[in-house]
Formats: C-alpha cells, structure tokens, sequence
C-alpha cells in the first residue's frame, strides 16, 4: 500500500502544477527621456520578460501602451 502513495502523490502533484501552467511573455514600450525640467529629450525602449497565467495582467500592460507577444 505505500509503495501506492508515493507515485499517486507524486502523479497529483505533477496534475495540479500542469493545470495551473503560465503562459511566459515578452512585452516592449517605448519610454520617454526626459530632462531635469520634464523635457522630452530622448526616447528608449524598455523590454519586460515576464510569465503569468493571468491574462488581465498581459491586458492591463498592454492597455498602458506596451506591446507584448507570446514567447
């Protein structure tokens, strides 16, 4: 009967993980330099990798006007 539960802890285990996948991002935007009086003077890309199962969190990034794709 032992010799049962590990391999069935160990098969949940695997299930509940898999369900609970995330999906990994990479989303670009462009940033803004600017002086010490708020003058734009440059402009610059900024890159954020990032893995998530919550597509509200792609969304909301994406709505601030970065741009993402799947990786």
């Amino acid at each position: 009967m032992k010799k049962l539960i590990l391999p069935s802890l160990a098969l949940v285990s695997i299930l509940v993980f898999s369900a609970s996948c995330s999906t990994c991002y990479e989303c670009s935007e462009s940033v803004v330099i600017t002086d010490n009086n708020g003058n734009p003077i440059d402009t610059t890309t900024n890159n954020d990798e990032f893995c998530t199962s919550d597509k509200d969190e792609v969304t909301s990034r994406e709505d601030d006007g970065a741009v993402c794709q799947v990786q």
